[in-house]
């Protein structure tokens, strides 16, 4: 869910955009990064993202690991409704999973993998 602070005003059409509109850039794939393009594309600003999407989570965690925060905590922020964990999980067929269950990191990267390349569309 995402909240304006208060005295925040939205912003202006193509606001973001630099000369020739040129797309904002987001250095870093990680869960933040995946956060800020997934709202700057439902503004209907263009972004260009750098970086492997969750390299260093598929490639420098070892098999088997799980996260330390539960599943509330583990949810990317999106624009709209239909991209938490909860939802994912549901839509590919698994079972939610409570505060109390560990989340394989594997999982966390089918997840974050699924919100970068069909968010903000609303589909997994």
């Amino acid at each position: 869910m995402t909240q304006s602070l208060p005295g925040q005003r939205p912003a202006k059409e193509g606001a973001f955009r630099g000369r020739g509109g040129f797309p904002v850039v987001v250095v870093g794939a990680g869960p933040y990064g995946l956060s800020v393009a997934a709202h700057l594309r439902a503004a209907g600003v263009p972004v260009r993202i750098f970086g492997e999407v969750l390299g260093s989570w598929r490639h420098a965690m070892a098999t088997g690991m799980f996260l330390k925060s539960t599943p509330a905590a583990t949810d990317l922020s999106a624009p709209e409704p239909g991209g938490r964990l909860a939802d994912f999980r549901r839509v590919h067929g698994e079972p939610e999973l409570t505060e109390l269950t560990p989340i394989p990191c594997d999982v966390f990267v089918r997840y974050r993998n699924s919100f970068a390349v069909h968010r903000p569309s609303g589909r997994w």
